[in-house]
């Protein structure tokens, strides 16, 4: 019954196990970055700590239990964890890509119509985001209730299959309608504004006194941007086609050999895998690409080892006037020079371009 012969299977855990261990402490050091953060955008800080949460969601309850079922063959959990699984791995990916979308149109508003004051994604960040996930939440929820643990019988035992309930004509509308809203739709949506950000930076003519800034700064975001859409449209379109095609074509998983039915379940493993591993390259894209985070996270840990040394040189119980005040006046100087030599500056082109 197992998908995969058992000297593999630990392979396959292995490579799932660390794309997940890398995805959850690769994002959670990027919210503690960003909570502490002095250059980057306080909106952008926001879209990207709720794409961290999202990618940390994926990593926790999604990825650890979804490829299992294809691996063994069976469910190895409890039956009501089934349809949980299935609901929130919807969730976490929807919240995910739009709110790649909100960052996507953010940054465009930023570089291509920068004095425009009716940006509603960056006035409104918080209702933005609330709205992404309670529209994940409505989509997740129609998964939760058309998923179950079937049970079947094989070599007398009885065992459970986790998948959705859909009868054919109805599995291939909301399959087609998944592809529209998670992946077809996105996709147009940002390579649009992706390829207009590209056009502003390249063609856009500023002032003379920033020229030289902003030279320096076109080739790193042109490949920023360039990343951005290549990582998305890699990491899902086989997944999103290989579902799509499942689904609108039932009779290829008929499989008159054994080799063929490996071959389709180690296609779908690899393809599911790179959708995953999609959670471990927003931290990357998103973060450790940027100037700003570059400079928060130098600020952050500088501040951190200021904690220590004020800790050391002070003492934890060293609560006179006289001793707070000297440690406030050194924490603010070894701050402001932190700072400084860090180049945290206000910079509203450089902020807006990255």
């Amino acid at each position: 019954m197992e998908a995969i012969p058992s000297k593999y299977q630990l392979i396959v855990i292995l490579l799932y196990t660390i794309t997940a261990l890398f995805a959850l402490f690769s994002n959670v050091f990027t919210i503690v970055v960003l909570l502490m953060a002095k250059k980057t955008s306080p909106v952008l800080s926001k879209y990207l700590i709720t794409l961290s949460v999202s990618d940390i969601i994926m990593a926790t309850f999604s990825m650890p239990f979804s490829y299992t079922i294809f691996m063994y063959g069976k469910w190895l959990f409890h039956p009501a964890f089934c349809p949980v699984v299935l609901s929130i791995h919807v969730f976490s990916v929807f919240v995910s890509i739009y709110i790649l979308i909100a960052i996507g149109i953010d940054r465009y508003y930023a570089i291509v119509r920068p004095l425009d004051r009716q940006n509603w994604l960056k006035n409104f960040p918080r209702i933005t985001i609330a709205i992404i996930c309670m529209s994940g939440l409505c989509l997740s929820l129609t998964t939760y209730y058309n998923s179950k643990a079937v049970k079947f019988t094989h070599n007398n035992r009885t065992h459970y299959d986790c998948r959705e309930t859909w009868d054919n004509s109805s599995g291939r509308v909301y399959t087609i309608v998944m592809f529209c809203v998670t992946f077809a739709v996105p996709v147009a949506v940002l390579v649009f504004v992706y390829s207009r950000m590209a056009y502003a930076v390249c063609h856009r003519e500023f002032s003379q006194n920033l020229s030289n800034h902003l030279k320096r700064q076109k080739i790193q975001v042109i490949r920023l941007l360039i990343i951005v859409v290549i990582a998305f449209i890699l990491c899902w379109t086989g997944i999103q086609t290989f579902s799509l095609i499942v689904w609108l074509f039932p009779n290829i998983l008929k499989f008159n050999t054994r080799a063929k039915y490996y071959g389709y379940v180690i296609s779908y493993l690899l393809l599911h895998w790179i959708s995953m591993f999609h959670s471990t390259v927003n931290p990357i894209v998103y973060s450790f690409f940027s100037d700003n985070f570059r400079s928060d996270l130098k600020s952050a840990s500088k501040r951190l080892w200021l904690n220590k040394r004020l800790l050391v040189r002070f003492g934890p119980n060293s609560g006179s006037k006289s001793s707070q005040t000297s440690q406030k006046t050194l924490y603010t100087n070894i701050s402001l020079r932190s700072d400084q030599k860090d180049g945290i500056v206000d910079d509203p082109i450089k902020d807006n371009l990255l």
